[in-house]
């Protein structure tokens, strides 16, 4: 049988890698991986909505401010952290890009997630 590992790991607020029961900081293990595990969780841009959306660019201490545009350009990796607020969640990491197909793919989900931060709190109707 082979073992499944997740590509991520539970950060704490006091360093400690272990899950609390109110919040949940996941940092990627291995930025190589990236890809991957951000295709994992959002199959496809429609699969963005208000309890599970991603932001890019956010540096803070773990990458650059750098675009998605910018860092494909580049050859750099470009930051991200996907919120999951109804379970207030946090994942980060960063996301190397090989090829078009995956500067295209975060590209989507940017714009999927912009269009979704926009309607949450607005009055519906």
């Amino acid at each position: 049988m082979v073992e499944v590992t997740s590509p991520w790991e539970f950060i704490s607020n006091d360093g400690r890698r272990t899950q609390n029961i109110h919040y949940s900081i996941i940092g990627l293990r291995n930025e190589e991986d990236g890809m991957a595990a951000l295709r994992r969780l959002f199959a496809d841009a429609g699969e963005i909505d208000e309890m599970n959306l991603v932001l890019f660019s956010t540096s803070g201490v773990h990458g650059s401010y750098l675009t998605i545009e910018e860092a494909y350009d580049e050859g750099q990796p470009v930051t991200f952290l996907v919120v999951h607020p109804r379970t207030v969640t946090l994942r980060y990491g960063n996301v190397w890009m090989f090829n078009k197909d995956d500067r295209d793919c975060l590209v989507s989900l940017r714009e999927a997630s912009r269009e979704v931060i926009a309607t949450i709190g607005a009055p519906r109707g």
